[in-house]
């Protein structure tokens, strides 16, 4: 029998749950093929009962993971906007993208279009999920960078 390492100690028990009443929830994630190579975000909105409205994915060129989770955040915002939509809930599965954001600390070259779009919106939800809870967000990434 051949044994297998496995980074995981032990099994944690997680609850997708759908966002609020009167809220879009747009599901991002972005990586990168080597830590800094070609890079994209993939982008699922769903609204309150869970139901697939848009998919939204691409490719940045070249990048790092946090580039990439963080144009997905942005491009979703931006989305949100396009949409008319005024209260959103952003999940990603980068626990820092989403404190970055959180407390206002977006990279300077994306700052500008942040703050374009967050004014149009009236209420944001920051939320980190795991990543096993973004599988949609990340086969739709997959799909651009291969």
């Amino acid at each position: 029998m051949i044994y297998r390492h496995s980074k995981f100690q032990y099994i944690k028990t997680y609850y997708w749950n759908p966002s609020p009443m009167g809220y879009t929830m747009f599901c991002c994630d972005g990586s990168s093929l080597g830590n800094l190579g070609a890079a994209g975000f993939g982008v699922v909105v769903r609204d309150h009962v869970c139901q697939v409205l848009e998919v939204l994915s691409g490719g940045i060129g070249t990048g790092t993971n946090y580039i990439a989770e963080v144009y997905a955040v942005v491009c979703a915002a931006e989305l949100a906007v396009e949409w008319g939509l005024k209260n959103i809930v952003l999940c990603s599965d980068s626990k820092s993208v989403i404190g970055n954001f959180s407390q206002g600390n977006v990279p300077w070259f994306l700052h500008m279009r942040w703050i374009k779009a967050t004014s149009k919106i009236s209420s944001i939800i920051y939320l980190h999920s795991f990543r096993e809870a973004n599988f949609s967000a990340d086969s739709e990434l997959k799909e651009v960078l291969t």
